[in-house]
Order: structure tokens, then sequence, then C-alpha cells
């Protein structure tokens, strides 16, 4: 089974993300609790709490644009975490 990790903090530079660090811990909790990451409404809503780190203002993940979010997702759901192997 795979699980899609959320991310712990998104560095954003001139609107353009530039890191992206994965909390591949909290998705293992998770999972160990049976609750799989599978759809972005799963991942937004697991996601709050991301710190975010723009250099040119203060910003909470929820302030973020879909683009953005999506941007985050793919690279998220790119990177999956495999349970149980």
């Amino acid at each position: 089974m795979k699980t899609i990790c959320t991310p712990k903090s998104i560095t954003i530079n001139n609107g353009q993300i530039t890191d992206i660090c994965l909390n591949k811990n909290y998705a293992q909790m998770l999972a160990d609790d049976g609750e799989l990451i599978n759809t972005f409404a799963d991942w937004e809503r697991e996601a709050e709490d991301c710190r975010i780190n723009d250099l040119q203002r203060n910003r909470k993940f929820w302030q973020l644009s879909r683009a953005l979010k999506r941007e985050v997702y793919k690279f998220c759901k790119a990177n999956r975490l495999t349970i149980g192997a």
C-alpha cells in the first residue's frame, strides 16, 4: 500500500516554490492508524499545519493559491510512502 506524504514545510520565493520538506513520519503514523491519504481533499486537510516560509510575506497553508497547492501535491504524490513493505 502507498500513502501520500504531507509537507512539513514549503519555501516560496517570488511566488515560486523553491523547497518542499516532506513529513514522512506523520504519514507513517496515520497509516499505522489505518488512515491512508489518497486524494487531494484528504491531503489538503492533513497539510493544514504545514509551515510556509515565504520571503515576501507571512502566509498560512490555506492562503496558498490552488495552483501552488497542486504543485506541492504533485511533488508529494510522486514521493509516496510505501507502507508494509
